[in-house]
């Protein structure tokens, strides 16, 4: 289930297992955090789940119901939140950004050489769409899925990134050397990637049968 608002919603309640993470933060950033967690509490009542707080982890991640895998992202204005029940898939994970390059700096550590030729490809190919950012969407949404999965982050330079602007796919694969890789028998995720006015879509659904059982 997805739930989505563009801007930020004002008359919600704010949980108080959820405030207290955003206490200190600028109102821009309070206020996004709140809705993109009403969208998800929406998202959550279609699986037939009754209102609760979407805490914060150890490690900044969400912490869902017992029975749920899901995913947030806020960016470009959109916040978002996409729920499952974990007797039907693995992981989810999503990401929304604006459809604007990166800096020089930032793709320099999101994208090696070779995915950057890449990129000046597809770029000369269809140029009204920022595949740095895109690449760099992808590799959010990869690290979201894998992160409740293992337990450990990602580096950019962990997972090499390939779009597919046809069928409008991406598959990222994973480096031999990545630790957990082995014991939960992921080498490759797959995911999907949309445009929507000037936003950037991009989301990983891992089914059950997805490597290993945990």
């Amino acid at each position: 289930m997805v739930e989505q608002t563009v801007g930020d919603v004002c008359d919600v309640d704010t949980w108080q297992e959820e405030a207290i993470y955003v206490a200190e933060a600028v109102p821009e950033r309070r206020a996004e955090f709140i809705t993109t967690r009403e969208c998800a509490r929406r998202a959550l009542r279609q699986l037939g789940f009754p209102p609760c707080p979407i805490p914060v982890g150890a490690t900044r991640e969400p912490v869902w119901p017992r029975a749920v895998v899901g995913s947030l992202t806020h960016g470009a204005d959109l916040r978002a939140a996409a729920v499952a029940l974990k007797s039907q898939y693995r992981s989810l994970g999503i990401d929304v950004e604006p459809n604007i390059g990166l800096s020089t700096e930032a793709l320099a550590l999101a994208a090696d050489a070779p995915e950057r030729l890449a990129l000046a490809s597809l770029a000369s190919s269809w140029p009204d769409i920022a595949w740095d950012r895109l690449l760099f969407s992808a590799k959010e949404s990869i690290f979201k899925a894998w992160f409740p999965l293992t337990g450990h982050w990602l580096g950019f330079e962990e997972c090499t990134l390939s779009i597919d602007p046809v069928t409008a796919t991406f598959t990222g694969r994973l480096h031999p050397d990545v630790d957990p890789r082995s014991d939960f028998g992921i080498d490759v995720i797959e995911g999907r990637w949309g445009i929507s006015g000037r936003r950037l879509l991009t989301a990983v659904v891992m089914p059950l049968q997805a490597g290993k059982e945990c």
